[in-house]
């Protein structure tokens, strides 16, 4: 019974140091998030931001004084373009929607750009997307290729026209590729990084508002390549 006891006490001591290790480890750090681009336009929120343009974002882990070990890898939780990381995800972002002054959690795309540390700060970029209902997008994809369809007709074979139609799959693929665009509306940001070990660190929320830059499909580039043929 006395040797149970003492178990106890040494594992009841030892998870008291524990928990106070992972505290200092999260007092001794910040998590920043911020909106890549000028310094002057990010400290004005909510920023406004293109409905047509990926949303360009740092993290930041900063320490509260001189570091004493190596800065630990920010690594982005469910990034598409991170298929061979190896490295378990420490940082995870969270979008909510603001409308009707209710918070709503929205999907994400994510895709990494790039990361480093410097002077014990360690940073990571990233690129982020707030995407619209699929099934909108699969209707203007379905609308594109009509309209390029309708743009070739008198101009080429019936032929090329017909592989237009039964190679749509194909396209679509590509499309989905290059397609940006972001629902409207206000929305805030939250990034959350978890210590290893350590307690959990958030950054304070950002605010952003996306408004309507116009259609994806209406951009330059897409208009002239219909007029074009």
């Amino acid at each position: 019974m006395r040797l149970a006891k003492e178990f106890r006490m040494l594992r009841n001591t030892i998870g008291g140091i524990l928990l106070l290790a992972c505290a200092c480890v999260a007092l001794s750090q910040q998590l920043v998030c911020e909106l890549d681009g000028d310094a002057a336009a990010r400290a004005r929120q909510p920023v406004k931001l293109s409905s047509l343009k990926p949303i360009a974002l740092h993290a930041k882990l900063i320490p509260a004084g001189r570091p004493t070990q190596p800065p630990d890898a920010l690594v982005l939780a469910n990034a598409a373009n991170a298929r061979n990381q190896t490295r378990k995800p420490n940082l995870e972002v969270a979008v909510r929607s603001l409308a009707n002054e209710r918070t709503t959690a929205v999907p994400v795309e994510l895709n990494f750009s790039g990361q480093g540390s410097d002077l014990g700060v360690t940073w990571l970029s990233f690129t982020l997307v707030i995407p619209i209902d699929p099934a909108q997008r699969r209707a203007n994809m379905e609308k594109y290729l009509e309209r390029l369809i309708a743009s070739s007709q008198g101009s080429a074979p019936d032929s090329q026209i017909a592989a237009l139609r039964n190679g749509k799959e194909a396209l679509f693929a590509s499309l989905e590729h290059i397609y940006v665009e972001n629902r409207t509306g206000a929305f805030d940001l939250r990034c959350r990084y978890t210590a290893q070990p350590g307690a959990p660190i958030e950054s304070r929320p950002l605010r952003f508002d996306v408004f309507h830059a116009g259609e994806f499909f209406e951009q330059p580039n897409f208009v002239s390549s219909l007029a074009a043929r």
